[in-house]
């Protein structure tokens, strides 16, 4: 199972949600920052899998130094049917 979104998976809002994708087909229209989107499928209860945090990590080393911007995001959000602004955090790390 692929818990960091590769290419092609990240443009899908079903695998990367609205705002994932829709950053995704930003960035191929302009230079946007490097970033990467963690599939919901790397979460359970507790937080992020064991397995996941790896691929996490290996990820943020592949952006170099930071600092970074952590967007909590969710699959329905940004999508046709449904907005949930101010529902989401954004935080510098």
């Amino acid at each position: 199972m692929t818990h960091v979104l590769g290419e092609a998976e990240r443009r899908d809002p079903r695998r990367a949600g609205g705002k994932g994708a829709s950053l995704a087909r930003l960035a191929d229209a302009c230079p946007v920052p490097a970033f990467f989107v963690i599939s919901s499928e790397a979460f359970d209860a507790d937080g992020l899998k064991p397995d996941a945090a790896e691929a996490v990590a290996e990820a943020i080393e592949r952006l170099g130094p930071g600092p970074f911007a952590v967007r909590s995001s969710g699959l329905e959000e940004d999508g046709a049917l449904a907005a949930h602004a101010g529902q989401f955090s954004t935080e510098l790390q």
